[in-house]
């Protein structure tokens, strides 16, 4: 009878093991066929054909969440001391413009599945108003390729840990360590498949996170956090992943994804996994070798993929500074540059009133561009970058400029000498420029200008 009753609690045993252990951890090589009980997508989220999850596509301004369906148990109801976790995943950010990351995604833990986030550099967890919040509960590990000045960002390809905020407690810049001293940088919007691993050692109070481009986890972390989780998690909480785009995109994509409290997640193989498609290859100042098609056309078209119909001041400056990276191939700012050419408007500017313009662009070319046309970019990645908001064009003018149907001037004025009530129209009558511009065109745009009394300046509103 003993015996019986020892086989019988065994069985039991066996039978009630699988139940618990789907309450505390989870393990997907892949999501196909994975149902809507176990995951909860929103935004843009899709499982794709081939079994990953697309956050994001290749659209300005939008974003995707992917969570799993129910909540966890995180903390001990009796002592409110947080539970260890351990979650590993692999993610591929495809950037349509290599060197361009727009805007960046995050692993996350939330009181909610269905977050009031914003896209852009929110990243889709959190909104103006709701940043720094102790009540938000969020703990998140961005992997951001977009420089925020606003959240202290250390650069555009870098992994932060964040406790209800976007401006990271702890940041750096996206790798590994080969050694316990030897690091290895990994260009989070390279396309490349990245296994990360964030776990959280409550004995502690210790997140760590780790990266690999192989499924071999490295001894050494990236990134450590001595925190305790305990005030920031509720007794239930929902995990997942939260992914934007900006002015320019990405499409964000999860491979795998393993989650465990109290003890290690589930190894995931990158071999097994489904893989993100391949990224184009092209460097961005390609567009500027005459191929057959118009530099004007490109252009054109780069100004609609990246901005769409942003047309604010601040967008037109984001374009025209993109435009100088794109004709110089250089950032906006080089650190290791010369003092004389460490920002690159000023430098630009500077070589513009020497007469030694062509010497900016991008000696990658090997001198392969239509000259006219490359000034042509360049002069008005300068006006567009001027200091003064009133004299950027709006997005509409800077395509006719492009077009060919607005001139710019031979002769510009540098950034900060202009009357700062002064439009762009009137900045390029003042040249004696002609353009096409028929009256009703001009009266119209004019008439859309908006007036802010409070800080006496003008801005020009959307135009399509």
């Amino acid at each position: 009878m003993q015996t019986y009753l020892q086989f019988l609690a065994s069985v039991l045993v066996f039978l009630f093991v699988p139940v618990l252990s789907q309450l505390d951890q989870f393990m997907y090589a892949g999501f196909k066929d994975v149902g809507h009980n176990n995951l909860t997508l929103d935004g843009t989220a899709v499982i794709e054909k081939n079994g990953i999850i697309r956050l994001t596509n290749d659209t300005n301004r939008i974003m995707g969440h992917a969570f799993y369906s129910l909540p966890f148990q995180l903390k001990n109801s009796t002592t409110g001391k947080a539970f260890s976790f351990s979650s590993s995943f692999a993610l591929a950010v495809v950037s349509e413009f290599p060197k361009f990351g727009g805007h960046g995604m995050a692993f996350t833990i939330a009181p909610s599945k269905h977050l009031k986030g914003l896209p852009i550099q929110y990243l889709g967890l959190l909104n103006s108003s709701s940043v720094g919040n102790f009540s938000n509960h969020l703990f998140a590990v961005e992997f951001d390729t977009a420089k925020d000045i606003d959240f202290g960002d250390i650069n555009d390809n870098h992994v932060g840990i964040d406790i209800n905020t976007l401006k990271s407690n702890v940041s750096v810049t996206a790798g590994y360590y080969i050694n316990d001293s030897t690091k290895q940088d990994i260009n989070i919007k390279s396309g490349k498949p990245i296994l990360v691993w964030v776990d959280y050692d409550s004995s502690v109070n210790l997140v760590s996170v780790t990266l690999s481009l192989t499924s071999i986890k490295p001894k050494k972390p990236i990134l450590s956090l001595n925190m305790d989780l305990s005030p920031i998690f509720l007794d239930t909480m929902y995990v997942g992943f939260s992914a934007s785009t900006g002015m320019l995109a990405s499409s964000h994509y999860l491979l795998g994804w393993s989650f465990k409290i109290n003890g290690p997640a589930s190894r995931l193989d990158l071999s097994s996994l489904p893989q993100p498609p391949q990224p184009k290859k092209k460097h961005s100042s390609l567009i500027l070798l005459i191929t057959g098609i118009s530099l004007t056309a490109l252009v054109i078209a780069l100004c609609f993929v990246a901005f769409g119909k942003a047309s604010t001041s601040s967008d037109v400056f984001a374009f025209g500074a993109l435009l100088l990276e794109v004709a110089c191939g250089r950032r906006p700012i080089e650190p290791n540059a010369l003092q004389e050419e460490l920002v690159l408007v000023e430098w630009v500017w500077e070589k513009y009133k020497q007469g030694r313009l062509l010497e900016v662009v991008d000696p990658k070319l090997n001198g392969c561009f239509d000259e006219c046309e490359v000034i042509m970019v360049l002069k008005l990645g300068m006006i567009c970058s001027n200091d003064v908001p009133t004299i950027r064009p709006c997005m509409r003018q800077v395509v006719r400029i492009l077009d060919g149907e607005v001139e710019l001037p031979n002769e510009l004025r540098k950034p900060g000498i202009i009357d700062s009530q002064e439009g762009f129209d009137e900045f390029l009558h003042s040249f004696g420029t002609s353009n096409s511009f028929d009256k009703t065109s001009s009266s119209s745009y004019l008439a859309n200008k908006d007036v802010n009394t409070n800080t006496s300046s003008i801005s020009f509103a959307n135009s399509p």
